[in-house]
């Protein structure tokens, strides 16, 4: 009776450690597919995050720009505002010469008119103007002085009417002068405002770029906090799935639950050699701390798998090489670096002992060896930051 509860003891446990071998592949590849989707998106994020500071140093710049393009345009308005008095001023001294040439056009007019006058009258009456001047004369010498006279006359009306037309001539010319000037004003004044309006309008477009810029950097915003709340989710999912497998494991206490202390197989057959241990160590001339254990061997020397689980990593580094990671459940990983060739992929079941690869030299190697790692996750997913000794998993 006794011998038969111990066989069926005996089938119960082999059950339930079958139970819990084919859980922690299972969790595995689920885990794995969850760490995928979180990379993915992790990567998504950083492509957001670098369009997002693109778009803000575009935004940087062009508001630069803008400033810049602002106070180009206030030194054109200036310029404009100037031209304009300038303008005004030339039109207000051709106002008062047009009014100088007006009023000098009436007196040489007036002067002209009286001037024609006198020389009708003096023509009509030159016969007996000169018979009266010439009886009514005392003498030659009064007569000649009466001739000069008519003469200085005439000649009086000439000169006046020469000085007006030179007076004439000398405001149109000054007129035209400023004409001048006020042309070349008002084509300066034509140059700025065209100036004026492509500032305006170059303001315009980089104002719309910064109005769009504003929009694109909202969306991404919005896109990255999407992207984080995902990533959090996705953290929230793997914690839960690596939460149901440590559960499932200790209710059927098989091995998948255990801490595995001392149970692990010495994964290379080199005489349980080894050549650095885990902790501090002198490399280099300076201190550094060593995470795993190293174990010469020849390449090409088999690697094999310390304890059952699921292949979470099997790719190349340029640190640990050729490097394979196994999930055993409860938290805990091994990892196999420097390897020579990788037998196994991710997403792949293992069994104990069974060959992953070959010892080799690859990464930051210093002669062929196997560094083996033991991590025991504090969190969700593998990391790096939670190496263990080794030692104690391999009954050292």
């Amino acid at each position: 009776m006794k011998k038969r509860l111990i066989n069926i003891w005996s089938i119960v446990i082999t059950v339930l450690l079958v139970i819990s071998l084919a859980v922690v592949p299972a969790f595995a590849t689920s885990v794995q597919k969850e760490e995928a989707k979180k990379e993915e998106l992790q990567n998504e994020l950083s492509e957001a995050q670098k369009t997002l500071n693109n778009l803000k140093d575009l935004k940087s710049d062009t508001a630069a720009y803008v400033e810049a393009l602002d106070g180009e345009l206030s030194k054109v308005y200036e310029s404009v505002g100037a031209l304009e008095d300038q303008s005004a001023q030339k039109a207000t001294q051709i106002a008062a010469l047009e009014e100088t040439i007006a009023q000098k056009q009436s007196e040489i007019e007036a002067g002209y008119a009286a001037m024609k006058k006198r020389i009708q009258f003096m023509y009509e009456n030159t016969q007996s103007s000169y018979v009266e001047m010439v009886l009514g004369s005392k003498d030659v010498s009064e007569l000649l002085n009466k001739a000069e006279y008519l003469s200085e006359l005439t000649g009086y009306d000439r000169n006046m009417l020469d000085q007006m037309n030179a007076a004439m001539q000398e405001i149109e010319n000054s007129k035209a002068a400023i004409e001048e000037e006020q042309a070349a004003i008002e084509a300066l004044k034509a140059e700025q405002e065209a100036k004026q309006a492509e500032i305006e309008a170059l303001t315009t477009e980089k104002q719309a770029q910064l109005n769009e810029y504003d929009s694109m950097i909202e969306d991404t915003e919005a896109q990255t906090k999407q992207l984080a709340k995902e990533i959090a989710q996705q953290e929230a999912a793997i914690a839960s799935i690596k939460a149901k497998v440590d559960a499932t494991n200790k209710t059927s206490g098989a091995s998948g639950g255990k801490t595995y202390t001392g149970q692990f197989l010495w994964p290379v057959n080199n005489g349980y050699k080894i050549s650095d241990s885990y902790g501090w160590r002198t490399l280099n001339g300076g201190s550094q701390f060593h995470n795993g254990i190293d174990m010469p061997a020849p390449i090409g020397t088999p690697i094999m798998a310390a304890e059952a689980g699921s292949v979470v990593i099997s790719q190349y580094s340029t640190t640990a090489g050729e490097w394979i990671v196994i999930y055993h459940g409860n938290n805990t990983y091994t990892e196999y670096m420097h390897c020579d060739t990788r037998n196994v992929s991710a997403g792949q079941t293992v069994t104990k002992g069974q060959v992953i690869g070959t010892v080799g030299n690859t990464g930051n190697s210093f002669g062929s060896h196997l560094h083996f790692g033991v991590n025991v996750q504090s969190g969700s997913g593998f990391s790096v930051y939670d190496r263990v000794d080794p030692s104690p998993y391999l009954g050292i």
